[in-house]
């Protein structure tokens, strides 16, 4: 499992719409360089929200569980851009930096009017729900032939 740096947890969260651009100081936003404690209001509450989506314990600390869920997610997210966008992110670094956010466009760009780099709820069904609908579309074709 990737032990997180401060700055790389609240990158996940900012990227995943955890935390706002105006509860950042982040010049680079989403990515962070901030490497302060995470005990900051705005954060915490992010990780809490973050807990609560993911049925986690509720305590808005980054711990074992928390760590791990992030980075399952941030898999499961470059692996569903990979396929869909044809992109080549690592699952090696699940983090969210650059090349994410760069994927993230282009699948906005493609199917979403908002092109913010951002990987909200939202954005993660929908990408889910185009994973889904392009495997039903391959096993129909499969199916005729």
């Amino acid at each position: 499992m990737t032990n997180y740096k401060n700055s790389e947890i609240r990158s996940i969260l900012n990227g995943l719409g955890y935390r706002s651009h105006l509860n950042s100081n982040d010049l680079d936003f989403p990515i962070s360089q901030d490497e302060s404690d995470l005990t900051d209001e705005p954060t915490r509450k992010a990780i809490m929200k973050f807990q609560v989506d993911y049925d986690l314990t509720v305590d808005g600390v980054v711990g074992q569980q928390t760590m791990a869920k992030m980075q399952e997610e941030m898999n499961v997210l470059h692996e569903e851009l990979n396929w869909i966008m044809g992109t080549n992110i690592s699952l090696d670094q699940p983090f969210y930096g650059r090349k994410t956010i760069n994927a993230v466009q282009q699948f906005q760009r493609r199917y979403i009017i908002t092109i913010d780099g951002l990987a909200s709820f939202a954005l993660r069904e929908e990408l889910f729900e185009t994973l889904q609908d392009n495997a039903q579309a391959t096993s129909t074709n499969t199916a005729v032939i």
